[in-house]
């Protein structure tokens, strides 16, 4: 018997090198099928053995593993990478998913019982469940499910939703085993099991609990609900999950942040070499006068009209919007700054059909005033008026789907109301269930600035040094090499972004974005907004490749480099071979970056392009979507590069990029797929 290792539509018979017309069924890896005949070297005609009527057709070599039973066992530090990384982004615990994986499937991503999927054994049901929830920002097709990098994100999602709900329902903290047996039969009938200790699990199981596949639980979780009460189960499966976890202990302590993909940056807080930083703990909220005029207009929009039914209604609905956005952009779930909490599609009704808030009316004086004197109340040490709510909506115009999923919950459970509920103008303010709590932050405006639990509660002053509020904290580095004055001037970039605490629009660092793109001949700055990709929409012009310009031009790159606002042009000009150039173009599978060098992958439609595809594609069309960061630092004990760059979370961040053991980049991957990196450009000095 063979074994499908990567998913395929069945063709007709190949003719000469080409693969024959679509056959229209799309056969999913792990499906167990027959060789029937081969035509060397690169195809295979299979009957597909798992699957009604047994259809057969035509299939590339490298699709089937001709010698295997069932597919081996996903890796276990490969999976542990990228579910910890998942894991961060949903504010859950790394190491019960990965646990949990681990007690589900021992890593194997087929053979259930059930006819589950993947080694996180999810279901279909379970799968549609939270791809179709909109609050999640997960948008996977159907037949994703039996990839395990989409098993981890959503695996790591459906933790979050249950853990939250279960705590929630039970009215405590629950245990590692409690939360398991909660992901198997769901929150509600775990919950209701704990406080009617007689009853067994299985027996209050809803079928809408949270995407639970009733129909399945019997087959899938026998050995752990079967007869059992809810201790009795939790009991079961902490035998079970302890092994689990002591096996993969090692795993989860010898990880580095991220999973190697240049998408996680590291905020070394330990390091003082920049001044005029906030100190305090979680997410740093900066509130720039434009992000005022962003709030008070949102505001505006939704509950200007509050002021007939009183004055404290008024200011009520308006600061309970405003303290909602803030509890989203300190909220692992949502965008990290308030323009982009506002903007975020399907939140704000006035502006769906706007695409923006800076196409939204002005808020007048009376308005503006409310919104700015709460948020100076705040950033003094004011209590969120929502504690830690992320929701709110009025019940008498919601749809009917809205309320069964999330309202209802929330006008039960509501912490604030504001309007008038007998003319059915009112909004109830809290958290759809699974929703979770905002991280600790701290509010800034101006000379102020508090730290806030996640409850919205102030805990005490946030302390700020002295102020970088001139361009002259950079300054441009005198090191005798230009390897060391790139390193340097980014570091000073770095320190002056506060370590990445700053964003884009903030002041003065929107300003020194328009000294970047000074380096490439355009007027831009932090807060520019230009036509997006989508129809009436207004965006940031990525930045990027004009902040590696910057520091290239000031390290005194000379004429060595082309300076440009796109990096594919100045790294295909040194893939060309530019003639005494600053760079050499490396392929990366063949050259160990050193600091001072450039990293370059691309990104979109590019993102899978090779150091060969990026230069076809731009003799093509003299562009594709990428990305490149300055290395600033190796570190081979560790196994890492650490690089810097701009417009990385719409501030200069670092990353942090596994190596190979001989230096070289660890290729990235994501759902599908290899995501290779196009080049390394070597600092040649």
């Amino acid at each position: 018997m063979a074994v499908m290792i990567d998913s395929r539509t069945l063709a007709g018979k190949p003719v000469g090198n080409l693969a024959g017309p679509s056959l229209g069924i799309f056969v999913k890896t792990g499906a167990k099928v027959e060789v029937l005949s081969e035509l060397p070297p690169d195809f295979i005609e299979i009957k597909v053995l798992d699957m009604a009527g047994q259809p057969t057709g035509w299939v590339t070599d490298d699709a089937v593993d001709k010698n295997a039973g069932e597919l081996p066992p996903v890796d276990g530090a490969t999976l542990a990478s990228v579910a910890v990384t998942h894991a961060d982004a949903f504010g859950v615990n790394g190491h019960f998913l990965i646990a949990y994986a681990h007690m589900r499937s021992g890593f194997k991503p087929s053979g259930f019982p059930g006819g589950e999927q993947g080694p996180f054994g999810l279901s279909a049901v379970e799968w549609a469940y939270y791809g179709a929830r909109d609050d999640l920002g997960i948008e996977l097709p159907a037949e994703a499910l039996n990839e395990w990098r989409s098993q981890s994100l959503v695996s790591a999602a459906r933790l979050m939703v249950v853990q939250n709900m279960l705590t929630e329902a039970a009215g405590r903290a629950p245990s590692w085993a409690e939360v398991a047996l909660a992901l198997m039969c769901g929150p509600a009938a775990v919950a209701a099991a704990i406080k009617a200790p007689a009853s067994k699990v299985t027996d209050l199981v809803a079928a809408d609990a949270a995407g639970v596949d009733a129909a399945s639980i019997a087959a899938r979780f026998s050995e752990f609900v079967d007869g059992q009460t809810a201790a009795g189960a939790a009991e079961k499966i902490a035998v079970k999950l302890q092994a689990s976890a002591d096996v993969t202990r090692a795993l989860v302590q010898a990880l580095v942040p991220d999973d190697g993909s240049g998408s996680s940056t590291v905020n070394d807080s330990n390091d003082q070499a920049s001044t005029g930083a906030v100190t305090g703990t979680g997410k740093l909220i900066d509130i720039s006068d434009t992000d005022l005029d962003a709030l008070a207009r949102v505001a505006k929009s939704e509950v200007g009209h509050f002021g007939q039914y009183g004055q404290d209604q008024l200011e009520g609905g308006l600061a309970a919007v405003v303290d909602t956005i803030f509890n989203r952009v300190a909220h692992v779930a949502f965008p990290g700054s308030i323009q982009r909490v506002i903007d975020q599609k399907k939140q704000f009704s006035a502006i769906n059909p706007l695409g923006t808030w800076s196409k939204l009316p002005v808020a007048g004086p009376a308005i503006f005033d409310i919104v700015r004197g709460h948020v100076e109340a705040r950033a003094g040490g004011k209590a969120s008026i929502i504690k830690s709510g992320l929701n709110f909506l009025n019940p008498f115009i919601s749809s009917a789907s809205a309320m069964n999923d999330w309202g209802k919950f929330v006008v039960a459970h509501a912490v604030a109301k504001f309007g008038n509920e007998a003319r059915h103008d009112v909004h109830f303010h809290g958290t759809r269930p699974g929703g979770g709590q905002p991280g600790e932050y701290v509010l800034k405006r101006g000379g102020q600035s508090f730290q806030f639990g996640p409850d919205g509660q102030p805990e005490a002053p946030a302390v700020a040094g002295a102020s970088t509020g001139t361009f002259t904290a950079t300054g441009t580095s005198q090191a005798a090499t230009i390897q060391a004055r790139l390193i340097e001037n980014a570091l000073a970039e770095w320190n002056f972004f506060e370590q990445g605490n700053r964003q884009e629009t903030d002041d003065p660092q929107f300003r020194r974005i328009g000294t970047y793109w000074q380096s490439v001949g355009q007027d831009f700055d932090g807060r520019s907004l230009i036509p997006g990709s989508k129809p009436g929409t207004m965006v940031n012009p990525p930045w990027s490749a004009a902040f590696i310009s910057y520091i290239v031009r000031i390290s005194g790159g000379g004429d060595r480099f082309q300076y440009a606002q796109a990096h594919a042009i100045y790294v295909q000009d040194f893939v060309a071979g530019r003639p005494g150039g600053l760079y050499e173009a490396m392929r990366p599978e063949h050259y160990a970056p050193q600091p001072g060098d450039l990293v370059h992958a691309g990104r979109e439609g590019a993102k899978r392009f090779d150091f060969d595809a990026a230069r076809e594609a731009f003799k093509a069309d003299k562009r594709y979507a990428s990305h490149s960061d300055l290395v600033i630092e190796v570190d081979l004990n560790k196994g890492v590069a650490i690089t810097i760059g701009g417009n990385v979370s719409e501030t200069v961040a670092k990353k942090r990029l596994k190596l190979n053991g001989d230096g070289t980049l660890k290729t990235r991957s994501d759902s599908v797929g290899v995501l290779p990196w196009i080049a390394v450009l070597r600092c040649v000095g």
